[in-house]
């Protein structure tokens, strides 16, 4: 997970390094085209491995504090993909199994076809927490 974290990091920073340049911004690497705008400099639009140490711990806890809200969405989306029980709203007991209880009839046990994916969802937000 450290990889993902630091892959987040990066992005985050070729983003921001976009966006500012969108604006008109540049940093002491970019071609200013034979004039200088002093207001226009920025001295954080640097490549990754150039930034300062205590720039790319602000990235890193940036990303590691959104990482598990967005790892969590995407395996929840893909439990209701999977699972017609989950997507129905119904929730599994502990042992992985759906209570369904039809008018009438005795309740009825379906196996949550999304164990898996819910337990690997576990996996990759406890190893976000470390």
């Amino acid at each position: 997970m450290t990889d993902l974290v630091t892959r987040v990091a990066q992005s985050l920073h070729d983003k921001w390094c976009e966006q500012m340049r969108e604006k008109g911004f540049y940093g002491s690497t970019d071609p200013i085209g034979g004039y200088t705008l002093h207001d226009k400099f920025h001295s954080g639009l640097i490549p990754w491995p150039d930034l300062p140490e205590s720039r790319r711990q602000e990235y890193l806890a940036t990303a590691k504090a959104v990482l598990p809200e967005i790892v969590g969405e995407v395996f929840d989306s893909c439990i209701i993909a999977v699972c017609e029980s989950c997507y129905a709203g119904h929730s599994p007991n502990k042992n992985g199994l759906h209570i369904l209880v039809r008018a009438g009839y005795r309740s009825e046990r379906i196996r949550c076809t999304a164990q898996a994916i819910r337990a690997l969802r576990d996996r990759h937000l406890e190893e976000l927490k470390k």
